[in-house]
């Protein structure tokens, strides 16, 4: 029964495995989060670790070193996101481990210089795991800094050497996808902040019209009440209630519809009561 529903959710069962233990009913931001740094670490993971294969059948233990110790970095902090669900920290070591990473493939230059092209992922990843304030200044920063470290690559025995055509174009794609990732965060943000808004108003209209259906509720019972057969006295006209007692018809009203009396007295009893008076004085 479980294979079969494995079989045919495995969406739901890959989004698990990404949430972690993540509790239902929680922020959906951050569960996005969460998901996205696994997916990261996963994906970081398997590479590195290809990678690290193909440097070390290539002879050049160092990279293939580096790349392990990465993976297994990558392994552990994927742990800690299960077990502990603490994702900030998580998030700002897995910034930190990555960018490192890339600041020796940069400077390494990996297999034929082609390691700087892993840059180019730098930013989309600390914009969607920090947000645009953070996440803006950390990956403008660091390509500024990989940037001047190259410019002066011979005072800084920088042993990988890219042309000047290459850096050039390399930057210029970096920018813009730096830019294309902090307006598209930016307007995932803004989406999301509108989403909420509409939720508080949608929880307020739910509760408005809980309040209103109460009201309805209640005033369809006193209705009601005052539907069906009344017994009243057939001389003093009092009123017989549910529980056997006889009421006036003012008390009675007034209990089950809140209507107040004003007493006078009409033209008729005016005259019988007080025969002195005129009868078409009014009150």
């Amino acid at each position: 029964m479980q294979a079969d529903n494995i079989r045919k959710n495995p969406g739901k069962i890959i989004g698990s495995f990404l949430s972690g233990n993540f509790p239902a009913g929680q922020d959906i931001e951050l569960l996005r989060k969460i998901i996205t740094l696994n997916l990261i670490i996963l994906i970081g993971s398997l590479f590195t670790f290809i990678l690290g294969m193909i440097a070390f059948a290539q002879k050049n233990m160092l990279l293939g070193g580096v790349d392990f110790l990465v993976f297994f970095i990558l392994l552990g902090l994927f742990y800690y996101m299960k077990t502990r669900q603490n994702y900030t920290v998580s998030a700002r070591f897995g910034v930190i481990i990555i960018g490192l990473f890339y600041t020796y493939l940069i400077f390494n230059g990996g297999v034929h210089n082609t390691a700087f092209l892993w840059l180019l992922t730098y930013p989309p990843i600390v914009l969607f795991l920090l947000g645009n304030r953070h996440g803006a200044k950390i990956s403008l920063g660091f390509i500024a800094v990989v940037l001047t470290a190259l410019i002066f690559r011979n005072a800084l025995h920088i042993p990988a050497f890219y042309s000047k055509d290459i850096l050039i174009r390399f930057v210029a794609v970096y920018v813009s996808i730096h830019f294309i990732s902090y307006a598209m965060e930016g307007i995932r943000s803004l989406v999301q902040r509108q989403m909420k808004q509409i939720n508080i108003e949608l929880e307020q209209l739910n509760k408005e019209k809980e309040t209103l259906i109460s009201e309805l509720r209640n005033s369809i019972d006193e209705i009601k009440t005052l539907q069906g057969i009344l017994p009243i006295c057939a001389r003093c006209k009092k009123i017989r209630n549910d529980h056997g007692y006889w009421e006036q018809v003012e008390e009675y009203m007034h209990v089950h519809s809140n209507v107040k009396f004003s007493h006078s007295i009409c033209p008729e009893c005016r005259v019988e009561l007080y025969p002195e008076l005129k009868a078409n004085k009014t009150d």
